[in-house]
């Protein structure tokens, strides 16, 4: 799945996606480039909001997740690498769509984030074959 950025500060978004508490608020800058297209590692639905974990414009180890208004899909083909898990409980999301590793390991966004080497190395295999995919050289069955 492809995702081109529209805008990329809080004042656009819906009043749902803000919280000063986080902080997310009409001021927030997203780190993303309006015109540019990122791939979408994974999906998080909550409520009434979609977030897309992207690798950003700080270009870090792991997808970061962006409000979905930010961005209109270029390209709606889901990953034939993403499996679907039900999250209730989750403070992110309740329904997530995402590789194997993230939807069956707990915690594992948690130790790709803070840098685990086994985490860094799963995704980075994952990012080839999902990038791979968004370039057209998608899977058969």
């Amino acid at each position: 799945m492809k995702v081109i950025c529209i805008a990329r500060r809080g004042e656009t978004l819906p009043e749902e996606y803000l919280d000063s508490r986080l902080p997310r608020t009409r001021e927030t800058d997203f780190h993303l480039t309006v015109g540019k297209e990122y791939v979408v590692y994974a999906i998080g639905v909550s409520a009434e909001q979609v977030w897309y974990y992207v690798v950003d414009d700080d270009n870090l180890w792991f997808p970061i997740r962006k409000p979905a208004p930010l961005f209109k899909v270029v390209d709606d083909r889901v990953s034939h690498h993403w499996r679907v898990k039900l999250t209730p409980g989750n403070l992110d999301h309740g329904v997530l769509l995402a590789f194997e590793e993230w939807v069956s390991q707990e915690r594992f966004y948690d130790r790709l984030s803070d840098k685990e080497q086994a985490e860094v190395r799963v995704f980075k295999e994952w990012k080839q074959q999902m990038d791979a995919e968004s370039s057209g050289r998608w899977p058969t069955d």
